[in-house]
């Protein structure tokens, strides 16, 4: 019995990182809401984005707005040159974002400053994301928006390492991103016990495990994970069809590559020679994003084969 309880040093050893990085991250976080009430970040400022959602309190009048156009990175160089906003909703299909101003002098840079419970966010049924101000631990991976983020959904099965009492989801974010003993894909926080879940997995690594669970359940996704370029991933095809979430726009002869979002899809016009890159698809937007549109060709990824996780 007293064999089963001794803990070899390799495994002590790896407990007191997770205890040190969790008293690290702690106090990140006090600094963090402190540095909130001045309107600052003084570790990495990114965003959070959550698809198919809009905040209560969006302004009515843009931010930015240009027809024809793909607005998301205008939109938030746009919010992070400005103090006072706390986040960007963007409704791709009149082509403008929208502000959120944090209601007080406290700026969203923790989720225990101005969390979704203070949005208001409520599910949308219209082409919009919403991109919250964040603060994070963890170093700039060259990502537009670090963090993608689902209320009430979970993978079930697939928990690799888990914490307790961890401060909040942000600091649950900071490990899964900081994380070194795992290629951690995702997280999940459970705000009634304080508990943090790191995975390999993500939501189309396990597509029939992610399922709902409770609303105080979040399932976060790390986007500087990014796609392995050594898969070789299908691509499903969609004549006449579009998914309205547009995040970037090249010509047929660019021979640029984007870098600064994960593309989960993109779609074709024929007519005008223009492809539209979006870092959503039908996983994260839904199936009912897509929908009937002339001239336009569909793709989104599928199976990646020699998938390694």
């Amino acid at each position: 019995m007293a064999e089963k309880e001794r803990r070899s040093p390799g495994v002590a050893s790896q407990h007191q990182q997770h205890l040190l990085l969790l008293l690290s991250l702690t106090i990140t976080s006090l600094l963090t809401h402190h540095q909130a009430a001045g309107q600052t970040c003084g570790a990495t400022q990114s965003y959070e984005k959550v698809s198919m959602v809009a905040p209560e309190d969006a302004a009515t009048t843009p931010l930015y707005t240009s027809p024809g156009e793909t607005i998301t990175h205008v939109c938030l160089e746009r919010c992070q040159d400005e103090r006072s906003c706390a986040g960007v909703m963007l409704r791709y299909g009149v082509e403008a974002c929208y502000p959120v101003v944090a209601p007080s002098t406290n700026v969203v840079h923790s989720s225990s400053t101005f969390t979704p419970v203070d949005l208001g966010l409520h599910p949308i049924d219209d082409p919009t994301s919403f991109f919250q101000k964040i603060c994070l631990r963890a170093p700039a991976c060259g990502k537009s928006w670090m963090l993608e983020r689902v209320v009430g959904f979970e993978i079930e099965g697939y928990d690799d390492l888990v914490l307790e009492d961890v401060t909040d989801r942000l600091s649950c974010a900071d490990l899964c991103l900081s994380e070194t003993n795992l290629k951690c894909r995702s997280a999940e926080y459970d705000e009634s016990v304080r508990q943090c879940r790191l995975s390999r997995q993500d939501r189309r690594t396990q597509p029939l495990s992610f399922r709902p669970t409770s609303p105080v359940v979040h399932y976060i996704e790390n986007q500087c994970a990014g796609i392995p370029a050594t898969q070789h991933c299908e691509y499903e095809e969609l004549p006449q069809q579009d998914i309205r979430h547009p995040d970037a726009q090249y010509s047929a002869n660019s021979q640029q590559e984007e870098t600064s979002f994960n593309c989960r899809s993109f779609t074709w016009y024929s007519d005008a020679g223009v492809c539209q890159l979006s870092g959503d698809d039908m996983t994260s937007a839904g199936p009912s994003a897509v929908v009937p549109t002339p001239g336009a060709t569909f793709y989104q990824r599928t199976t990646c084969l020699d998938r390694q996780y």
